[in-house]
This record gives C-alpha cells, sequence and structure tokens, in this order.
C-alpha cells in the first residue's frame, strides 16, 4: 500500500469512528493541482445544507 492510500484510509477510519457520512472522491486530472499525480476529496454529508462538502483533499506528487 502506497502513503497516499494509508493516508486516507487513516482519515476515513476517523470518520467512521465519527459516525460522519462521507464519500471518498478521486479527481479527474483537470481538477488536480499542479504536480499531483493522484487526488482524493473527502467530503461530508452537512444535512442542513443538503449537500457534501470537502473536508479533506489527499494528494500524491509525482
Amino acid at each position: 500500500m502506497d502513503a497516499l492510500e494509508e493516508l486516507t484510509g487513516h482519515a476515513e477510519k476517523v470518520l467512521q469512528l465519527l459516525n460522519l457520512p462521507y464519500r471518498k472522491v478521486l479527481l479527474c486530472t483537470g481538477d488536480m493541482g499542479f504536480g499531483s499525480t493522484k487526488t482524493y476529496d473527502l467530503e461530508v454529508w452537512l444535512p442542513a445544507q443538503n449537500t457534501y462538502r470537502e473536508i479533506s483533499s489527499l494528494f500524491q506528487h509525482g
């Protein structure tokens, strides 16, 4: 397992322990920052806003 997958797994575990509904989004290259080879956004469901909001962005430089 590479570092990005491990770090993402740790962040997901925290959200699971907090019982927060979330989703992991793998970004396409057009949405990634310069130099990133892979990026995940973690988004948490906010019922008051009836939408998911990004709370974290994890990326790998290549």
